[in-house]
């Protein structure tokens, strides 16, 4: 055998090892738990008073991890709106929105999101 000769998916290499040093840095970093949960509450609370105003279905989920029930079949219509606006959502189903944010997306982030969000149902009423 030669250097080069054996390889496979599960092999580590330098990149690899640094890239998860790096995310465990970042996980483990002062504040960044605290953030996380920051950032998914409000997430959670702009997205309840959203649903609220716009007369939509339930919020469900657990962190950052949320659904937003449309009550009608207005998901595609609603992620082509936002995408041209720079807002990127995902409609798993077609009566609902699927919010997956990174773990390190600050509050500033999701406030303009939600703003996006909001400004974007007005528009389609």
């Amino acid at each position: 055998m030669t250097s080069g000769d054996q390889g496979g998916t599960f092999c580590g290499t330098p990149l690899v090892t640094a890239v998860g040093v790096a995310v465990i840095r970042s996980l483990i970093a002062d504040g960044f738990l605290e953030t996380s949960r920051l950032v998914s509450a409000q997430l959670a609370n702009g997205l309840i008073a959203i649903a609220k105003d716009f007369k939509l279905g339930e919020v469900r989920g657990k962190g950052a991890l949320l659904a937003l029930e449309l009550g009608s079949d207005t998901g595609p219509t609603i992620v082509t709106a936002a995408r041209e606006k720079g807002l990127l959502l995902n409609a798993p189903r077609p009566n609902c929105l699927r919010f997956m944010p990174a773990l390190n997306t600050t509050p500033r982030e999701v406030e303009e999101g939600l703003g996006l969000l909001r400004q974007i149902m007005k528009e389609l009423q």
